[in-house]
């Protein structure tokens, strides 16, 4: 390959990350350092330049591209409302996560060891494998991916907040090495109330006969739990109110 369909490659590769259509490498490139980090904390040619890093509490409206805060330290709440790409915050500082406009991309979230608590659109894409120290899960339309969730060993709530069952269980392994697996000492899957009514009865709706979700109900370690009148009624699992 030609040193010039080189730089057309990365240019092209930085645009896919950022949504953007910058037209030369250095443009791409400054757009993917500065992109991250509107609404405070984020990585900028600034910070590269001194080798700064982000910490405490962030928010970012935009997207957060890949390896943006890898292996970041200090960083603890992570609020982004744009997407999460691949290896965005793997092995990194976070303590909780709030996406709610988005899942995570591949090892999005991989091995935070500090993170307790994560509320999302979806499950996404293997984006919270080996964290260790994931207790609770809120996703807001009940969509978990391949693997997303796997030996995430300390993981014993789920909040399922999906008005439908939740099809999007791809494949048993998304709770492997969890507390769910065969084997576990199990948790508590909280699901909205007309879900609830309908478990054991054969309905479309029912958890219990849904393909891998029936696998996993039968290892005997889920408590199914209704969301109306629990505390994750009137708001998330990092205390984040819902609006109504």
């Amino acid at each position: 390959m030609s040193l010039t369909s080189r730089i057309q490659a990365l240019t092209a590769y930085a645009n896919e990350v950022t949504g953007e259509s910058d037209t030369t490498l250095a443009d791409a490139v400054a757009t993917l350092a500065q992109g991250y980090g509107q609404g405070g904390g984020g990585l900028t040619l600034e910070g590269i330049a001194n080798k700064s890093e982000p910490s405490g509490d962030i928010v970012i409206q935009g997207n957060v591209g890949v390896y943006a805060f890898y292996q970041y330290p200090n960083i603890r709440k992570v609020t982004v409302y744009g997407r999460i790409w691949s290896d965005a915050f793997n092995g990194s500082g976070a303590t909780s996560a709030f996406l709610p406009n988005s899942g995570t991309d591949t090892r999005g979230f991989g091995s935070c060891n500090n993170l307790t608590t994560i509320v999302a659109l979806s499950g996404g894409n293997n984006g919270n494998v080996a964290c260790r120290s994931l207790r609770v899960a809120d996703l807001i339309n009940g969509d978990i991916a391949w693997a997303s969730f796997q030996n995430c060993s300390s993981l014993t709530t789920l909040i399922l907040r999906r008005s439908t069952s939740c099809t999007g269980l791809q494949y048993t392994n998304a709770l492997d090495g969890t507390p769910f697996a065969s084997g576990g000492s199990g948790g508590t899957i909280y699901i909205p109330k007309a879900l609830y009514d309908e478990l054991g009865t054969g309905s479309s709706l029912d958890y219990k006969s849904a393909t891998n979700w029936s696998t996993i109900d039968g290892y005997g370690t889920i408590t199914w739990a209704q969301i109306e009148g629990s505390i994750y009624e009137t708001q998330y699992a990092d205390g984040t109110p819902i609006l109504q």
